[in-house]
């Protein structure tokens, strides 16, 4: 240690001889006298200092760099370390994404591992989201972040945009979406917020049957009954003709009770007509389907479409096998197409029919 010591003396004589005369001998003392204080360590100080003096008279110097960086984490000088860091990150070309990244994310370890300043963490990742907002690893450590905080919105806002992560699998966003929705129904209460991404899970993942039931109890609670119907509408998509016919027949009951759309409800109802088990064949009649033309006589009437209920009543009238089921319908055909359509041939004929 006395020698090193000597040794130190010897070298700073040497510098103060050798002043601004000579740069390249001045940076070659300055370099050998940082090793020889790094070495004995008995004042790391000093060695940091002769460093640091290398590196401003030559901030390229990659030595002075690595033996900054081990001598500040050697001495817990983390803000220093921190320092040194952002420095060369700066120093970096724009373009090279990769390694400025590869700064930051050592940056992230030392506010993280080191300082225990959470706050510092979340502002370096999103740092680095301003290099590369598709950086899937950051955004995933973000998140748990922002969870491990409590920082809802924020976690909310970090999962959305890793949905959009090109490479994400369907699997994997539909996991997020289902997070992301029940985030702002379970921490905020806000069943509005939820639709969306519920909206978007159901479309690319529409078996998910927890999703579908979560929109229907939404829906339902906000009173949005065209967007209930349309949803109720994509489910029966995949359920068997029996299933069908059932949802098809909610689906017409809340457009004419709930929405008030005769014509929607209509519509739905003529779906119900056209799947198997709606034609008058003895054989092959729907057990519903007496009840079907029924709802749609009496929203044909409403919409004074005469001709339309006349053509149910007599689908009925074809379904009725015995005297007391047909006699109620043929009484009001005939006075249907008394009254209201005007065609007295074919009442007579009606009557003739009950006369029978």
């Amino acid at each position: 240690t006395n020698q090193a010591g000597k040794l130190m003396q010897v070298y700073r004589q040497a510098l103060k001889s050798v002043g601004n005369s000579d740069p390249e001998r001045k940076r070659a003392l300055m370099v050998e006298l940082a090793q020889l204080s790094e070495g004995s360590m008995d004042n790391p100080e000093k060695a940091i200092d002769s460093w640091k003096s290398i590196l401003r008279a030559d901030p390229t110097n990659t030595e002075a760099t690595e033996s900054l960086r081990r001598l500040y984490e050697r001495t817990g000088k983390w803000n220093a370390l921190l320092d040194l860091i952002k420095d060369e990150v700066e120093k970096l070309p724009k373009e090279d994404s990769e390694g400025r990244i590869a700064g930051l994310l050592e940056v992230v370890e030392i506010y993280r591992d080191r300082l225990k300043l959470d706050v510092m963490v979340i502002n370096t990742y999103n740092s680095i989201l301003t290099i590369d907002p598709s950086n899937l690893p950051v955004l995933e450590a973000l998140a748990e972040k922002y969870r491990e905080l409590g920082r809802w919105n924020d976690l909310i806002a970090v999962l959305g945009r890793k949905t959009q992560v090109e490479g994400v699998t369907q699997e994997r966003r539909s996991e997020l979406l289902a997070e992301i929705a029940s985030l702002w129904i379970d921490r905020f209460g806000n069943y509005a917020q939820a639709i969306k991404p519920l909206e978007e899970l159901v479309e690319i993942d529409p078996g998910n049957a927890e999703a579908v039931v979560r929109l229907k109890e939404i829906y339902t609670r906000r009173r949005q009954w065209r967007a209930l119907i349309s949803l109720l509408g994509r489910e029966a998509e995949t359920m068997d003709v029996p299933a069908r016919r059932i949802h098809f027949g909610d689906m017409a009951r809340l457009a004419g009770e709930k929405l008030g759309d005769s014509r929607l409800s209509i519509n739905i109802w003529n779906q119900v007509l056209e799947l198997p088990g709606s034609t008058t064949e003895p054989d092959n009649i729907a057990p519903d389907a007496p009840a079907v033309y029924d709802a749609l006589c009496t929203l044909y009437e409403r919409e004074k479409r005469y001709l339309a209920v006349a053509e149910m009543l007599t689908r009925k009238r074809a379904l009725a096998v015995t005297p007391e089921a047909a006699l109620p319908v043929l009484e009001r055909l005939g006075a249907l197409y008394a009254d209201r359509i005007k065609a007295p041939g074919l009442a007579a004929k009606v009557y003739k029919e009950i006369l029978a």
